[in-house]
């Protein structure tokens, strides 16, 4: 693997660059059409909770990231993922058509930051996460993709 990569961190932004480009790809195919608020929430939740290699690999600590891999790395790997911000603004414009591009523009920056905190909630040891991904706190039960999407509702509740 050495051959290819000079650091682990290489590995990561490569695979990052991937996992980014299939889902700009799939998110081109499932959301061409418009939908109402919360079926677009369930589905885009539904996309999140596919990637489950993003969540994971986005759960990794960012710091020690760009200390290792240099400006210039950060820089290039922005670029390269690039396209799949530009889809995601494109899907945002399709479905939300009557919001202003500024509240377009805060849902993506919040949905990179809610991103971060999938992935802890899908790898909680068994008894917090049982069958069918149901996770239990404070004595509730729901799935996770019913919070995934409850909390792509609050995300998106300014867009109109």
């Amino acid at each position: 693997m050495y051959h290819y990569y000079a650091t682990k961190e290489e590995v990561y932004l490569d695979l990052m660059r991937r996992e980014y480009a299939a889902w700009a790809a799939e998110m081109r195919v499932s959301f061409k059409r418009r939908m109402a608020r919360e079926e677009f929430c369930r589905e885009l939740a539904e996309s999140l909770l596919g990637r489950r290699l993003i969540l994971q690999l986005r759960a990794i600590n960012d710091v020690s990231l760009r200390s290792k891999c240099g400006d210039e790395a950060i820089k290039d790997f922005q670029c390269d993922i690039h396209t799949f911000f530009v889809e995601l603004a494109e899907v945002l414009r399709r479905q939300f058509p009557n919001a202003a591009e500024s509240e377009r523009a805060m849902f993506r920056m919040q949905l990179t930051m809610y991103s971060y905190s999938i992935y802890p909630m899908l790898s909680y040891p068994e008894g917090f996460v049982g069958q069918g991904g149901r996770m239990s706190l404070c004595g509730e039960v729901t799935s996770i993709e019913h919070l995934v999407t409850k909390g792509l509702m609050l995300l998106s509740a300014e867009l109109h």
